[in-house]
């Protein structure tokens, strides 16, 4: 028998989450913990993963699931944000088994069903743009400061080692994107870049920052996906770039910053999609559908 339970103190805050509570309707012997106590089960079902050398509470706490979990051969799946959430009519969260990362986590993606893709463009309004072949200003798409996707390594100096390397190939405007929780630091990082042709955006939506992009550049994180999905070409500086959820269609090589390679994204988008469920998505079974097959060709 497959029991789970879900570990509500690796939420950030004491509140009801309609995911978990739909999770635990639909997953067979579910149970809810409440307090931060672990007790063994076959699933563990957390919010997000933990930051690098964060001593918050929750993060702690995720820390300690998940160390749990693997020693007793125990499985996790977290749930966290998703490539859809720029568009106004998003009602999805990201699932993965085991890991956050796309080459650490199971992402559901082995057996692709395209109708999943089919109802979720259909519901979101998202359509794959053609890939863009103009263009003026590099986007640098900047990570959460004190994110796990960064893997502790400091933005700013990340940012400023990408700036030089992009001079190395290319002349054109750079227009850097903080993460929306950085914008408090927005004169720290002006005060510390170069300032020739290069400017902090102060736009809400990221699609404001697409606009007349001739490529974005990324560390490994979600926006490139959006980068990807709207057509413009993302190139990945993260040298485990299979990290990335756009690693399928991404670039590598900065030398090929004038002239990036256009990938098929048919494919990819599809196998996105099926790691993305909506709250209804859960409730009708599909959720417990995918994490059921991983579970049943035994892991456990």
């Amino acid at each position: 028998m497959i029991t789970s339970s879900i570990f509500y103190k690796t939420l950030k805050s004491d509140r009801k989450d309609e995911r978990f509570e739909a999770i635990q309707k639909t997953f067979p012997n579910c149970s809810v913990v409440k307090n931060s106590v672990w007790n063994k089960c076959n699933l563990a079902i957390i919010q997000g993963w933990p930051k690098p050398g964060s001593d918050t509470p929750h993060n702690m706490f995720r820390r300690y699931v998940i160390e749990k979990q693997k020693n007793h051969c125990g499985h996790i799946l977290t749930v966290d944000g998703n490539i859809f959430n720029y568009l106004s009519k998003n009602i999805y969260f990201r699932y993965s088994m085991n890991g956050i990362f796309a080459n650490t986590g199971y992402y559901f993606d082995k057996e692709i069903d395209p109708n999943r893709w089919t109802n979720i463009s259909k519901v979101t309004e998202c359509k794959l743009k053609p890939w863009r072949k103009t263009g003026d200003h590099i986007l640098i798409l900047m990570q959460k400061s004190s994110g796990w996707t960064m893997c502790g390594l400091d933005g700013l100096k990340w940012c400023t080692s990408t700036i030089k390397k992009i001079r190395e190939y290319s002349d054109r405007d750079i227009v850097i994107r903080l993460h929306p929780t950085d914008n408090h630091l927005v004169n720290g990082y002006i005060s510390n870049l170069e300032k020739s042709r290069v400017t902090i955006s102060r736009n809400k939506s990221i699609l404001e920052d697409l606009k007349n992009a001739w490529c974005s550049i990324t560390y490994n994180s979600s926006p490139g996906a959006v980068s990807a999905i709207e057509g413009v070409p993302v190139f990945i500086m993260d040298p485990d770039w299979k990290k990335s959820p756009v690693a399928d269609v991404g670039n590598y090589d900065m030398s090929m910053l004038e002239s990036p390679y256009i990938i098929d994204r048919e494919t990819w988008i599809q196998k996105i999609a099926m790691s993305h469920y909506s709250i209804q998505d859960i409730k009708d079974g599909l959720l417990w559908k995918e994490v059921s097959k991983y579970l049943d060709v035994g892991k456990i």
